[in-house]
């Protein structure tokens, strides 16, 4: 019995059996589910908490241990990885 519905169910669909097993069509699916929320935050953000003007002179110049004090100098690795890309 299960055999016959799962038949009827590739049988009904059958271009989403491939959409679904290739990851690169799976990834743009996901992508594009998730722009809207990306296109909203990006463009309606606010940075009202005092971190941010605290680590974007670190993201500016990393490695530079005068940019930002203790806590937020600590945190060199993403500074690079950023100045980097």
């Amino acid at each position: 019995m299960r055999r016959a519905e799962s038949d009827s169910v590739t049988q009904a669909l059958p271009g989403w059996e491939k959409i679904l097993r290739s990851p690169i069509l799976r990834l743009f699916l996901i992508l594009l589910a998730s722009y809207g929320l990306f296109f909203f935050s990006y463009k309606y953000y606010v940075p009202i908490r005092a971190d941010f003007y605290r680590y974007y002179p670190m993201y500016e110049r990393p490695l530079d241990f005068t940019a930002a004090s203790a806590p937020f100098v600590y945190r060199q690795v993403s500074a690079v990885v950023t100045h980097l890309l």
